[in-house]
């Protein structure tokens, strides 16, 4: 279920999933407190340990290691809310300039594609992400989150990997 929200601006009513107004363009704000799991370690720290595994990946950059101008240009082209923390953004461009793939945040994961693989949506919350069935296609370079949503892999070798580590993060919720 889609949570209703008012803009704050303007007093339309919205959902969560729009991330911005749809009358006035204005960000929602998105929530971002700490969660825990049936271990009691903080549940951002362990996404955080899941990504740091897979920091080998060449187009992979953890949060320490983000370029000041790669995280610029992944902000705005995912559209990620200022108030989110960014974890591991993974650039999915072939000249490096991160304005296509995909963000792990503290509040859920965001992505763009290029025009060659369409998507409903660019963002899914935790919550709607441990509900998801992952699959890598291989053959149409994308990995898909389901109800037709999918992340461009521009990297055939990173699809594996990548697909792993989506796989892991969502295995931290059960």
């Amino acid at each position: 279920m889609t949570e209703k929200i008012n803009c704050p601006y303007c007093g339309i009513i919205g959902t969560l999933d729009e991330r911005r107004c749809l009358s006035c363009g204005a960000p929602f704000s998105i929530s971002t407190g700490p969660e825990e799991n049936l271990l009691g370690q903080n549940l951002v720290d362990q996404i955080k340990d899941a990504c740091t595994a897979y920091e080998e990946i060449e187009s992979c950059h953890i949060k320490e290691t983000i370029p000041e101008r790669k995280l610029e240009n992944a902000k705005a082209a995912f559209e990620i809310a200022e108030e989110d923390d960014v974890i591991l953004v993974y650039d999915g461009t072939v000249f490096g300039n991160n304005k296509l793939g995909f963000a792990i945040c503290k509040s859920g994961i965001y992505w763009k594609n290029d025009w060659t693989t369409p998507t409903k949506r660019t963002y899914l919350d935790w919550n709607e992400y441990k509900e998801r069935n992952i699959k890598k296609k291989k053959k149409d370079f994308h990995i898909s989150l389901g109800q037709g949503d999918k992340i461009a892999i521009v990297d055939e070798e990173d699809i594996n990997d990548l697909s792993d580590l989506l796989k892991d993060i969502q295995d931290l919720f059960w």
